[in-house]
């Protein structure tokens, strides 16, 4: 027990002379516990840079970011990371939103484009249809012009008229085919008409005309047909008045019907005026005032 309170009293006497120790030797107690330190225990330094910012390993004891505090940082690094790709996202999602609304301006080019061209082919169309139209149309103008060109043409020439008195005249006169293929006639038809005073031939009723002859025959191109006729009894449609007077003009009209080798057929008319005609003296004579006319039927009989 003794040992005890003398240990106890040796303890508190140190004690109070630690607290009664002079205010100088404070510091080289912090000196000597600094120095104690930095033997024990390195002195904390800045972390080193590192350039491979993805690096993982973590060696414990070489600084605080690769020691206990690496998952901290590994945080940070992730985080880093992530706020990297984060932007290469946004700016690859804008790189697209840019190559959509690119595309999107390229489509409506080529539906614009695709719409101007539909435009050009319709009208392309229209036109190759007006150009094969024009094509046919010049093909049926040339065959028109080659039908024109080769087909037969009549004409008639010296026609003589016989008056002996108005109980029989005698009417002649030649039709000539002064075209490049054959003419097939058909019908040659007359009528003669007394007057005095030209006579149109518009106002020619063609329903008193009456057969030259009544068989069909060929002429061929620069052939000549002469063809004759004789009015017994009165001329057509006589007059009294006139037939009284003895001193008249017949008006004699012929139509000539015929078809060529490629088919069309066609028309031809005459006429012509006699001079004076004493009836009663036998005299022929050669008729003037002459016309021929070319047409064409389109729906014959």
């Amino acid at each position: 027990m003794k040992i005890e309170y003398s240990g106890a009293a040796a303890m508190a006497a140190l004690l109070i002379c630690g607290m009664a120790a002079p205010r100088g030797s404070v510091p080289k107690a912090q000196e000597l516990t600094s120095a104690q330190a930095s033997t024990t225990k390195p002195m904390l330094t800045r972390p080193e840079t590192r350039d491979d910012r993805l690096a993982f390993a973590c060696r414990p004891g070489e600084d605080i970011r690769w020691s206990d505090l690496c998952a901290q940082w590994k945080a940070a690094d992730a985080a880093d990371r992530s706020a990297y790709w984060t932007m290469v996202q946004a700016v690859l999602s804008l790189l697209g939103i840019g190559g959509l609304i690119y595309n999107l301006l390229l489509t409506r080019a080529a539906v614009k484009s695709a719409e101007e061209a539909g435009t050009y082919s319709i009208a392309a169309v229209e036109a190759g249809n007006r150009s094969a139209e024009a094509a046919v149309r010049s093909v049926e103008l040339a065959e028109l012009n080659s039908k024109r060109e080769l087909r037969p043409y009549l004409s008639a020439s010296d026609p003589i008229v016989s008056a002996h008195g108005p109980d029989f005249t005698a009417v002649a006169l030649t039709i000539t085919n002064d075209g490049k293929t054959p003419a097939f006639i058909r019908s040659v038809k007359r009528a003669v008409f007394p007057h005095r005073f030209p006579v149109l031939l518009a106002d020619v009723d063609l329903s008193v005309l009456k057969p030259f002859f009544n068989f069909q025959t060929l002429l061929v191109p620069g052939g000549k047909l002469r063809i004759s006729t004789s009015i017994t009894g009165e001329p057509d449609s006589l007059d009294e008045a006139l037939a009284d007077t003895m001193n008249t003009s017949l008006f004699t009209f012929c139509e000539v019907e015929f078809a060529d080798v490629f088919g069309d057929k066609h028309v031809h008319q005459s006429s012509f005026r006699s001079g004076g005609v004493w009836f009663g003296t036998g005299t022929d004579f050669v008729a003037c005032s002459f016309f021929n006319r070319q047409a064409s039927l389109k729906n014959p009989a």
